[in-house]
């Protein structure tokens, strides 16, 4: 079974959005890391006629020869994802608002173990289809942290033709410190 989390929007929980690498000093092991996804916008897409889209994040240890994979063991990795909607300037924005959304995710334990390697992000864009979802642009595997900024998106494998630009994601990911943690941090 794969390991999957949809994301939800965070309203007034009190959780500050901070760097992931930002941890307070502590032994032992690190429980119930969240990662908060501010994403604005995904412009271009040009041609595409659905009115709603997916944008998938997969979370995991880096893998391949170069570490610009993202690994896809179940026990290692998971994936969320946002609605998207089509904008009068063909813009896609989230569901959620039309100003930007926030999503939150549990990173597992397994993950965490592997941490010290660094974990790494893949974005792919998916329109809904008859029986799977079609993957319409794709980014490389990027390092998490990811500070606010625009993320390249290209065609994959199953378009016609070689690679090109087709997208861009205006987002960030960081790691979310609730009110406990806040005040720790604070009083340090």
């Amino acid at each position: 079974r794969r390991a999957r989390v949809d994301a939800y929007m965070l309203a007034g929980e009190g959780e500050l959005f901070v760097p992931f690498w930002v941890l307070p000093a502590q032994g032992g092991a690190v429980h119930d890391v969240a990662l908060g996804i501010r994403l604005r916008s995904v412009e271009g897409l040009v041609g595409v006629r659905t009115p709603r889209l997916s944008l998938v994040f997969r979370f995991g240890p880096p893998a391949g020869p170069s570490g610009q994979q993202v690994d896809k063991a179940k026990e290692l990795s998971i994936k969320c994802q946002i609605e998207l909607a089509r904008q009068l300037d063909g813009t896609w924005l989230p569901e959620s608002g039309g100003k930007g959304g926030v999503a939150r995710i549990i990173l597992p334990a397994m993950l965490l173990s592997q941490a010290g390697r660094g974990i790494v992000c893949r974005l792919k864009v998916c329109a809904p289809g008859f029986l799977t979802a079609r993957c319409l642009a794709a980014s490389t595997a990027m390092q998490v942290p990811l500070e606010p900024g625009a993320v390249p998106l290209a065609t994959t494998k199953g378009s016609k033709g070689p690679p090109r630009a087709a997208a861009t994601a205006t987002l960030s990911i960081s790691r979310l410190f609730g009110g406990e943690a806040q005040a720790v941090m604070a009083r340090s």
